[in-house]
C-alpha cells in the first residue's frame, strides 16, 4: 500500500501498544510535518508527519494524522520565501468544540466535533474542525535513519522524506475517542 491508501480505506484500530497521540498529544513534539492533504471529495484532511526526530513511536519512521468530517481546514503561516521549510511540531492539541459552534460550522446538530491543532515553528498552524480522527504510524521503506538537509536539492530533499505516493507498511491505527 501507499499512504494515500489510508484516505481511501475503512481504518481497523490495532490494539493499543504505548502511547496514546490523542491523550497525550505531546508525544508529537519535535516531530515534523511534510504535508496536508485537503481531500475535498472524502471531506478529509490528513497530515503526513515524520517520526524520525520524535523518540515516542519506537521504530515509526511516519505518521498520518487523518481527520474524518471536517468543516473547516485552516492553514495559517508567516510569508516566507520559496523553498523546502522543516515544520517542525511545537505542540498538538485535541479540544472537544462547543455543539452551537460546530454546528455553525457546518457539523449535523446531533453530532459531536473536535478540533485538532498542529502548532509548528515559526507561528504556524494548522486546524482542522473534524467529527473525528485517527492516528496512523508506520514505516516507509528507503528513506533512511535522518531528515535531509532542507537546503539541499529538491531531489534530495523529496527522496529523503515520505511522500503521499510512497510505499507504507502500518504498525498501529489510533482512534479519537471522545
Amino acid at each position: 500500500m501507499i499512504l494515500e491508501d489510508l484516505l481511501w480505506m475503512v481504518l481497523a484500530v490495532t490494539p493499543p501498544a504505548g502511547d496514546n497521540v490523542f491523550t497525550d498529544p505531546d508525544l508529537l513534539v519535535e516531530s515534523s510535518l511534510v504535508s496536508v492533504h485537503l481531500d475535498a471529495l472524502g471531506n478529509q484532511v490528513a497530515a503526513l508527519i515524520d517520526l524520525r526526530t520524535c523518540p515516542s513511536f519506537g521504530l515509526a519512521d511516519t505518521a498520518v494524522l487523518l481527520a474524518r468530517g471536517v468543516t473547516s481546514p485552516t492553514w495559517e503561516a508567516e510569508r516566507r520565501s520559496p523553498g523546502f521549510t522543516a515544520w517542525t511540531i511545537l505542540g498538538f492539541e485535541v479540544d472537544e468544540v462547543d455543539p452551537g459552534e460546530a454546528h455553525g460550522n457546518g457539523v449535523a446538530e446531533a453530532e459531536s466535533a473536535v478540533r485538532l491543532q498542529l502548532h509548528c515553528h515559526t507561528d504556524t498552524s494548522s486546524t482542522v474542525l473534524a467529527t473525528g480522527a485517527f492516528f496512523v504510524t508506520g514505516a516507509v521503506p528507503g528513506i533512511g535513519p535522518g531528515q535531509p538537509d532542507h537546503g539541499d536539492d529538491s531531489a534530495t530533499v523529496r527522496a529523503g522524506v515520505a511522500g503521499w505516493t510512497s510505499p507504507f507498511t502500518v504498525a498501529q491505527v489510533q482512534q479519537l475517542r471522545r
